[in-house]
């Protein structure tokens, strides 16, 4: 039997995450109210924000090269060239092997949504996106899974961006999990997977594929020049200009006057660094940027002189990576966890003043 809870009943969200879904009292850090029947409206605002189709369909064509895609997945790759295709997006961090079971969640949830709407409005395409955090640098919140109460860790000394890592080392855990999983087809799948690849992403790719694939989910790693070549002017702004910082400023601070805690905290440069095996955030100091805990700095001139050369060297943080997100996919609708959904609310103003299009946020459905 299936029973559904609303999360109100739960007391599992933040009151912050908690009153968005359920009152009107954010209402003002919002560009619309997380409802199916706000849906019709994104979808019309979306199509005043136009985004380099051609570039995202052979981005992700290119990095599926190596994979037999599924017949939906295919479809849906030549549908993003559609006008009239939107994109329903979750992201999540390259946990190993998915690492906790929300990571799921949020794919399927995205799944859910995209149907949902391919039958509400027919005239339109929609396509669940999985966004990886390929570039993110916290290797320790991704390199382990739990299974049966047991932790097993992937142990290695790489640095930098966790997508990029040689997957050396891996093939240990799965010796170990072997030894605890009793389905050999599971761990058959994992070495498939996660043995012989170029690096993480490629191996998350594999997997994430081969469990989602068929539902026409696609799997895009944004830690590339073209797409990063698209987010350029959004680049120099923030290098340049800093609005950010004080855009999210104001509004965090009116999220905190209203009693809630805030969960990111910006900086007056929302950028790393990324380069090889180092993602080191950027500082001004007078005249000069530095990147920390490096000897590479750069004066104005070179500093735009790298972002139009090699854009794929900036990173954003967590407060521009929603609008490099918005940047290169026609999407209507991010779906995240609580602590997601709490941080986007300090984002709209930073949209704004970028003048990029702000989608619905939404939470992930959960099951136990």
């Amino acid at each position: 039997m299936i029973r559904e809870v609303s999360f109100k009943d739960l007391s599992l969200l933040q009151q912050i995450t908690n009153d968005y879904l359920y009152t009107d009292k954010l209402n003002d850090f919002c560009q619309f109210k997380p409802s199916f029947d706000e849906l019709k409206n994104a979808i019309d605002k979306r199509s005043n924000f136009p985004v380099d189709r051609e570039a995202l369909h052979s981005v992700i064509k290119k990095q599926y090269a190596s994979l037999k895609m599924d017949d939906l997945a295919t479809k849906n790759l030549d549908l993003l060239l559609d006008s009239n295709t939107f994109t329903i997006t979750t992201g999540h961090q390259l946990n190993l092997f998915t690492g906790p079971l929300y990571f799921v969640y949020k794919i399927l949830s995205v799944v859910s949504l995209a149907k949902y709407c391919a039958e509400r409005f027919q005239d339109k395409n929609f396509i669940p996106i999985y966004w990886m955090a390929s570039e993110d640098h916290d290797l320790e919140e991704i390199a382990s899974i739990k299974i049966k109460g047991k932790k097993y860790k992937w142990n290695t000394t790489q640095t930098g961006a966790v997508g990029r890592m040689k997957v050396d080392g891996i093939d240990l855990v799965i010796e170990e999990l072997e030894k605890v999983i009793e389905n050999k087809k599971a761990i058959s799948l994992l070495k498939e997977c996660f043995i012989g690849v170029d690096n993480l992403t490629a191996g998350t790719r594999k997997f994430v594929h081969h469990l989602f694939g068929k539902y026409g989910i696609l799997i895009l790693d944004a830690d590339d020049k073209e797409l990063k070549r698209k987010f350029s002017d959004v680049l120099k702004e923030e290098l340049f200009h800093q609005s950010s910082f004080s855009d999210s400023g104001v509004t965090s601070k009116k999220i905190e006057e209203k009693g809630y805690k805030t969960q990111v905290y910006p900086r007056p440069i929302n950028l790393f660094y990324l380069k090889d095996n180092l993602r080191e955030r950027i500082e001004k100091e007078s005249d000069i940027y530095k990147v920390l805990n490096t000897s590479i700095s750069f004066s104005d001139s070179d500093l735009l002189k790298e972002v139009n050369e090699s854009p794929e060297r900036f990173s954003p943080n967590a407060v521009l990576r929603p609008v490099y997100q918005e940047c290169i996919l026609p999407n209507i609708a991010y779906v995240g966890g609580g602590a997601e959904v709490s941080y986007w609310l300090q984002l709209k103003s930073v949209f704004d003043s970028l003048k990029v299009f702000y989608p619905m946020v939404l939470m992930r459905d959960s099951a136990i």
